[in-house]
């Protein structure tokens, strides 16, 4: 029984932690396997005497582990067969003015081949650690530059399993804290928890959807055309004019955003686009690009990448890609294109009402921007919109959870009227992919313009 670089003769301190290390040689033996079956500290060599104390015991337990104030362990693995090594908290039998121990193990092997067993064993105790818990007091004292609050850390250690022996002694660190008398202190301007009057009735009438056109996915919109009202709604370009027109082949990079002023917290979603011939969504031929409450269809073609961009920027943002397409057979290459924007609590879960699916044709899957996946599966069966009108009929009044802070105050323009709207582009030129396409168009920019005047001014209506 051997000490690895430390001389017991110059002893040890509470605190501190003894390695040990027993071998067994062979010699010309057979292999073998070494155990420590038992290790008993006494104040004698007499291993019976009293006090007496137990480290290792029942054939191989390291029970000192088992203890709370301990980190006694066997180590793993071995180094050989033939050597086991432990470690073993510092200790010392309270009340000894000796301050020795003698430390008797019984050692034990078997043929490296046998397999251990209960009476052949190293078995330690897996434990999380202790945590010290401290006794303060905080007098307080001034001078000219500083406020001094001083206070003591007390370790009072609590007794050892077996109170027969001592592992740490007790101590007091004192602490100071000094803070300047000449500068500020301040914990910073404190939120309320209450809704202010004024609050709730801009969170009830003040929100402004748009939908900008841009030319990449990452670009920053700039301004193309705004309608004024009461629930301002914008079609916005960035780097891109729709009075100049797109070519198959090409793809739109649409970002739809609410700014929220002061209400809470917002998520915004696109519940559907259509694409028309005209500015009413319900004309015919229709094509619907976004259905279902927020699945967007047009990516489940096989020519497509439509999808919407994940993550997003923001809560209120919301970005999606459409490959440029047109009508077959409509001389005038232009369409319309309808969205429905709108929004929820930010803190409200996605669901198969509020969600942003796109399909994913390397996993032949609908996939979610946010939430979970089950969400997107009646994208593919087309019966979100019955689960919606039930829903509307049914939890008409828990789908917005800020609605208890109207305090009975009825809003001009209905309840519900600020949350969603229907915003209308168009009309948007669609050119081939070769020049020659361009002919069509007498003036595609004048024409495009004239369109607009006619479109961006017109009253917009609000769901």
């Amino acid at each position: 029984m051997t000490g690895a670089l430390k001389d017991p003769s110059n002893g040890f301190q509470l605190g501190e932690v003894m390695h040990i290390q027993a071998d067994v040689s062979t010699g010309n033996h057979v292999a073998l396997r070494l155990f420590v079956d038992s290790c008993v500290a006494t104040l004698s060599p007499d291993r019976d005497s009293s006090p007496r104390y137990a480290v290792i015991d029942f054939n191989g337990c390291l029970v000192d582990g088992r203890s709370d104030d301990t980190i006694s362990a066997f180590i793993s693995p071995r180094p050989r067969q033939d050597t086991l090594q432990f470690m073993v908290d510092v200790f010392r039998f309270a009340g000894d003015a000796r301050n020795l121990i003698y430390i008797t193990c019984h050692l034990k092997v078997t043929a490296a081949e046998q397999a251990p067993d209960p009476l052949n064993k190293a078995c330690s105790f897996n434990k999380a650690g202790n945590i010290v818990n401290p006794s303060m007091s905080a007098p307080s004292q001034m001078n000219p530059d500083s406020l001094v609050y001083s206070t003591s850390l007390n370790y009072n250690p609590t007794p050892a399993s077996n109170p027969v022996i001592l592992r740490t002694n007790p101590a007091v660190i004192p602490i100071g804290c000094h803070y300047p008398r000449k500068n500020n202190v301040s914990s910073k301007a404190i939120k309320p928890t209450w809704v202010p009057f004024s609050s709730t009735l801009s969170a009830e009438e003040r929100l402004d959807f748009s939908l900008h056109l841009m030319n990449g996915p990452h670009k920053a919109p700039s301004t193309f055309e705004t309608l004024h009202g009461e629930l301002a709604l914008q079609m916005t370009g960035a780097l891109k004019d729709p009075s100049n027109g797109f070519q198959l082949g090409e793809v739109m990079h649409i970002q739809a955003d609410v700014s929220t002023g002061n209400h809470v917290a917002l998520r915004l979603f696109v519940d559907s686009c259509v694409a028309t011939l005209s500015p009413d969504r319900d004309s015919s031929p229709r094509y619907a690009v976004i259905d279902f409450n927020g699945c967007l269809v047009d990516g489940r073609s096989d020519d497509t990448t439509s999808a919407f961009i994940s993550p997003r920027p923001r809560q209120d943002t919301l970005q999606f890609m459409v490959d440029v397409f047109r009508f077959a057979g409509d001389a005038r290459n232009l369409i319309y294109i309808t969205c429905h924007l709108k929004v929820t609590a930010a803190e409200q879960a996605p669901d198969p009402l509020n969600k942003a699916c796109s399909f994913n044709k390397a996993g032949n899957i609908w996939s979610p921007v946010e939430g979970t996946q089950d969400i997107c599966r009646c994208c593919e069966t087309g019966n979100c919109g019955l689960l919606a009108r039930q829903s509307r009929r049914a939890k008409h009044l828990n789908r917005w959870p800020g609605e208890h802070f109207r305090r009975d105050v009825v809003s001009r323009r209905g309840p519900l009227s600020r949350r969603e709207a229907d915003v209308v582009v168009g009309p948007l030129f669609i050119m081939d992919a070769y020049k020659g396409s361009r002919d069509n168009l007498a003036d595609p920019v004048e024409v495009g313009k004239a369109a607009s005047d006619r479109r961006w001014h017109q009253k917009v209506s609000i769901f």
